[in-house]
């Protein structure tokens, strides 16, 4: 049997986040990143090396996003954005 087209996405953004200096801290994580100016670079940066390492695609950054996890943040009503 020969496999064809596969297609793997598994990049740690989160962890990459937290080795680059980026507060990954709960109950957020890695969403943290998207709050902060400096940070948002930082993510940027994240995809772009993921890219250019060969990556033929990139996820977003929802991970801890529902209003849940920014409820405990006190940021729950900015969920939807």
């Amino acid at each position: 049997m020969t496999l064809r087209n596969i297609f793997l996405i598994d990049g740690a953004v989160g962890s990459e986040l937290d080795r680059r200096g980026v507060d990954t801290s709960m109950p957020l994580w890695s969403a943290r990143a998207m709050l902060d100016l400096g940070s948002i670079e930082i993510l940027k940066q994240v995809h772009l090396d993921y890219l250019g390492a060969g990556a033929q695609a990139i996820t977003t950054n929802t991970f801890r996003t529902h209003k849940r996890s920014l409820k405990k943040a006190g940021i729950g009503d900015q969920a939807k954005e």
